[in-house]
C-alpha cells in the first residue's frame, strides 16, 4: 500500500469566528460577538472574505489542473465552513465526502469562552497552551498529540488503503492539517514546534497543501512515499512559503546515539547530576 500520487489540503476560508476572533486579539468586541459565541463551532459560516478566499483557492486549482472534478475522491470536514469551502471551491457539480476524521480539533470549555476570560477561568490549559502547545489539551477538548492525531494516522491508513496511487482533495481546518504535517513530513516535537512558530509557514485560511509522489520536474519518477511538498497561499503565491515551490521531503529516517544526544541537549538538565 502506498499514499495517493498527489494529496491536497485546503484550509477552509476565513469564518465568522476568525473574524470575531481578530476582532478579540485587537482588543475590541464585534458586533456579531455574542451571537457567534452561542453558536456552536460546527456551524460557524464564511464571511464574506472567506467566499472570496475559497473562490480564490478553487480558480488556483483550475489554473493549475487541480480542479475537484479532476481528482478521484474529494473529502471534506462536516463543519459548515469547511462544507461552504468545499461548495466554492469545486461548484456544484463536485461529490464530496463528509468525513468526521477530519474535522476542526475540539477546543472543549476553553474555545468556547470568551478570549477576555479564559485566563481567568482556565489559567493552566492558558499557560500549557503557550509553551506546551503540541500537547497541550484544553478543557474538555483534543490534543494534537494524541486525539488529532490518532485521526490522522486512522485517515491515512484509509488513504493508503482505498486511494493508493490515486489523486485525493481534502477541504478541512488549520491544526488537522499542522498535524498532517507533523506525520507526512515525519517531525519530531521539537521540529513541530519550530514551524508551527515560523511566520513564514503560517496555514493561512485557503491555504492549499499539496504532496505528492510524482517527481514535479520529471513525471515518469514516481517514489513509493510522498516525497515533495508546495504550501500555496492562491491568493498571494508569490508570499507563500518558499514561494509557492516545491521542497523535498526525506524518508523516515533512523536515528543514531550520536543524533539522539544533539535532540536531547536541546532540553538543559535542570538539576545537577553531581547531587
Amino acid at each position: 500500500m502506498s499514499m495517493p500520487i498527489d494529496l491536497v489540503f485546503v484550509r477552509h476560508g476565513e469564518s465568522e469566528s476568525n473574524v470575531v476572533h481578530v476582532a478579540e486579539r485587537a482588543e475590541t468586541i464585534h458586533s456579531a460577538h455574542t451571537k457567534v459565541y452561542e453558536r456552536p463551532d460546527w456551524l460557524q459560516r464564511l464571511s464574506g472574505q472567506g467566499v472570496e478566499q475559497a473562490k480564490s483557492a478553487g480558480g488556483w486549482l483550475d489554473s493549475n489542473d487541480m480542479s475537484a472534478l479532476k481528482f478521484d475522491r474529494c473529502y471534506a470536514s462536516p463543519f459548515m465552513r469547511a462544507r461552504e469551502t468545499a461548495l466554492f471551491v469545486g461548484g456544484q457539480d463536485s461529490a464530496w465526502l463528509l468525513d468526521d476524521r477530519i474535522k476542526e480539533r475540539d477546543w472543549g470549555e476553553y474555545g468556547a469562552t470568551p478570549v477576555e476570560i479564559r485566563k481567568e477561568l482556565f489559567p493552566y490549559s492558558h499557560k500549557n497552551h503557550k509553551t506546551n502547545k503540541w500537547y497541550a489539551r484544553m478543557n474538555g477538548g483534543e490534543s494534537l498529540a494524541d486525539n488529532v492525531l490518532m485521526r490522522a494516522r486512522d485517515f491515512i491508513g484509509t488513504l493508503q488503503r482505498d486511494m493508493s496511487s490515486k489523486r485525493v482533495l481534502v477541504v478541512s481546518h488549520g491544526e488537522f492539517m499542522l498535524t498532517m504535517r507533523y506525520l507526512i513530513e515525519r517531525m519530531l516535537p521539537e521540529e513541530w514546534l519550530a514551524m508551527d512558530e515560523d511566520a513564514a509557514q503560517e496555514i493561512k485560511n485557503c491555504t492549499i497543501i499539496h504532496y505528492t509522489r510524482q517527481n514535479p520536474d520529471n513525471p515518469k519518477d514516481i517514489r513509493t512515499h510522498v516525497s515533495w511538498v508546495r504550501i500555496v497561499y492562491p491568493y498571494n503565491e508569490a508570499g507563500s512559503p518558499w514561494g509557492g515551490g516545491w521542497r523535498e521531503v526525506s524518508e523516515k529516517r533512523a536515528v543514531s546515539g550520536e543524533d539522539l544526544e544533539k535532540q536531547i541537549n536541546c532540553s538543559e538538565p535542570l538539576i545537577d547530576r553531581e547531587e
